[in-house]
Parts: C-alpha cells; structure tokens; sequence
C-alpha cells in the first residue's frame, strides 16, 4: 500500500485552487484538506470519483468556541493515507452538507455529530437521536454544555402528582 503523493495533492491543488484553504499531510500520513462549508460537496464527489476514496471511516465534530469544526474521514484501499475534508460551521446555527449520499456509512456518524454538537447535515434525510434518550437537552460535547442530571419519570407517574 501506498501514501497519496505529491501527484495526487497537486490534483486537488489545481481543480479547487483558493477554495482550498489548507493542504496538509501529516507524519501520520492523513491527508487534512480545510475548505468552506460551501465546497465540501464538489470535493468529496471529486475524491470519491476521480481519487477512489470510496470508504466512509467516520465523521467528528470539535466544538472551538467560537465555531464548530466538521471532519469526514475517507480511505482508498490503493492508499495507506486517510484523506480528511474539514470545514467549519457556525457555532450558533452549525449547518454542513452531508455527504450520506456518497458513502451510506457516514449516515450514523453524522447523526451522533448532530447529537452531540448540534450539527445539521443538510440533506441527510434522517438526523434523529442516536445514543441519547429523546427528551436530553442540549449537546453534550460542547465546551459550554452543563450536565443536569434527568429526570426520569413514567407517563403514569404524572398522574400520581
């Protein structure tokens, strides 16, 4: 297996040229390809298609404070290098395009990121609760996030009171 090379990078550099905010591939051979929320679709249908990134490993959401970082994590079986399509969202209304319709592994890793941290992935046709139960407020996994513990009761519980 072979790292993705300077070949293959200076590609992507010539077909997105300033819409590629950052390029780097790092000592751990994943390849972080920063761009605005408004590329994300045309770069991941260009390394899908032309690249043979064909493998969803997981999506992942950083909440920075000021603005929400969204990661998809990609493989090709011809390289050893992970190619990663970062955007970021903004923090008071996070939206992101999903990319379920190129790879249908992403569709349950986009749902935890919007669990989690409230990212919408447009298009996604199915963001609904994945881990936590359906009356949790709020997003875990952001840095302001402060946990009360639920109160769980039964429907019948209600009428006793």
């Amino acid at each position: 297996m072979i790292s993705i090379d300077e070949t293959q990078i200076n590609l992507i550099k010539n077909k997105f040229g300033n819409k590629v905010k950052e390029i780097n591939l790092d000592k751990h051979d994943r390849l972080y390809i920063t761009i605005d929320e408004d590329t994300v679709k045309e770069l991941a249908e260009y390394v899908h298609n032309e690249l043979g990134f064909k493998h969803a490993n997981f999506c992942m959401g950083t909440d920075l404070d000021d603005k929400i970082e969204v990661s998809w994590y990609l493989g090709n079986p011809d390289f050893k290098t992970i190619l990663v399509i970062r955007t970021f969202a903004d923090r008071e209304k996070p939206e992101v395009p999903s990319l379920r319709y190129l790879w249908s592994g992403m569709e349950w890793h986009e749902r935890e990121t919007f669990e989690m941290l409230g990212v919408i992935f447009k298009d996604h046709g199915d963001l609904r609760k994945l881990i936590l139960p359906d009356l949790w407020d709020g997003y875990p996994l952001r840095n302001d996030y402060v946990y009360q513990k639920p109160s769980y009761r039964k429907p019948e519980d209600e009428l006793m009171s």
